[in-house]
């Protein structure tokens, strides 16, 4: 496992990718979380451009947030007070997909999502079953794992 720290808005992923040694012909598993919301569609485009070089076999997994318009009235306020405060810290989010859209824009860059899950996936998947009663809330957070060829 490589950490590689990339801006995507202003530095080469690719050859952030290459300077960490990542073998493009070798498959290779991408960890993308906590990033793509506070991309413009621009970074993600072109991030999407390099990965789509990965080796059939590849894999990503990345979370991302659905549009406010698709949300219930309660989930929009919700997200309307955590967008006001990650912008006050200077990191607006700026992309949103929701689940069709970002299915139509893996599959442009040759991209299969494997799985896309919503709150209640992601509860029961890796939240079920604790004593602290920590859970996820709402459907604007979602985690999408795709795979190349």
């Amino acid at each position: 496992m490589q950490f590689v720290a990339v801006d995507f808005e202003k530095q080469s992923l690719r050859q952030e990718l290459l300077r960490a040694g990542l073998d493009f012909s070798v498959p290779s598993a991408v960890a993308w979380l906590g990033v793509v919301p506070y991309l413009t569609m621009e970074a993600f485009a072109a991030t999407m451009r390099v990965l789509e070089r990965m080796a059939p076999g590849s894999s990503v997994v990345f979370d991302y947030s659905q549009p406010r318009e698709v949300l219930p009235e309660v989930e929009q306020m919700m997200l309307d007070s955590l967008s006001a405060r990650v912008a006050m810290a200077g990191e607006p989010f700026q992309l949103f997909f929701t689940p069709e859209q970002l299915t139509d824009e893996m599959e442009h860059y040759g991209w299969r999502v494997v799985e896309d899950l919503d709150g209640k996936g992601l509860n029961a998947r890796y939240l079920a079953g604790r004593n602290d009663g920590l859970m996820l809330r709402g459907s604007a957070g979602r985690l999408c794992h795709a795979r190349i060829g």
